[in-house]
């Protein structure tokens, strides 16, 4: 692999998901509005406007969609244009989106599929609900056996707005992963906290107090709600879903 001249992070303004994750943020704010981002340039203009000698060489571009990333069609083309222009591209999607895979594969050519890596989220429960886990898995391996580097991200302790009794699935797991694993260093990302029940939130503290666990709070009413119940490590960590731009 060639030195990295520039990243670029790049986040596709797509509301929609065939997934329903309950500690998405994008569902639990009601914004899966079926939107579909209009792109004001065609792929061939994007990937001219990434002109390695403009860029001083060869870039790490990470592209991600508010939603699911490949239900936008124009991200497979514009994916094989950045890399027959000499970058490395990375895709972050659900793994399940099956026509859009098949789609990369035709239109990236073998020669230049190992500067392409897609980075699937194992969304685990959200998938075992939906029957989806084999269709995953097979894509995973099929675009691996394509040539295309893969990263497979199983989050057990995400962040967003779960740490409460509001969304009870996804704190369930949380704690049934610690008490199978006592002996882990655990890491919460960033969370809001929410509790009806501070009885529930008293007794939520106690048992994550009995761990080597370090909580994240988005934002300062959390973090202090979490110092005064929780005894673990808290930090005061902004979540970047803050700052996106929904209207845009």
């Amino acid at each position: 692999m060639e030195k990295i001249a520039k990243f670029f992070e790049c986040l596709i303004p797509v509301t929609c998901c065939n997934l329903k994750c309950e500690y998405c943020y994008v569902h639990q704010q009601q914004r899966q509005l079926g939107m579909m981002p209009t792109f004001k340039y065609s792929p061939k203009q994007i990937a001219a406007a990434f002109d390695k000698e403009r860029m001083g060489g060869a870039c790490y571009i990470s592209i991600c969609g508010s939603g699911e990333t490949l239900l936008v069609k124009e991200v497979v083309d514009i994916v094989a244009e950045l890399v027959k222009a000499g970058h490395y591209v990375n895709i972050t999607n659900n793994g399940t989106v099956m026509r859009e895979l098949e789609r990369l594969i035709s239109s990236v050519d073998s020669f230049l599929r190992d500067r392409v890596l897609l980075s699937f989220s194992l969304h685990y429960l959200e998938l075992k609900k939906l029957g989806l886990l084999s269709v995953f898995a097979a894509n995973v391996k099929k675009v691996h056996e394509a040539g295309f580097s893969i990263y497979v991200k199983l989050n057990l302790f995400n962040g967003g707005g779960t740490f409460g009794d509001i969304w009870p699935r996804a704190p369930q797991f949380r704690m049934s992963v610690m008490l199978e694993n006592p002996k882990c260093r655990y890491l919460v990302f960033p969370q809001t906290i929410c509790y009806a029940d501070e009885y529930t939130m008293c007794r939520d503290a106690a048992f994550f107090g009995q761990y080597n666990c370090t909580i994240c709070a988005r934002d300062e009413v959390s973090y202090e709600l979490f110092r005064k119940y929780f005894s673990n490590d808290i930090l005061l960590l902004p979540d970047m879903a803050f700052c996106i731009d929904m209207k845009r």
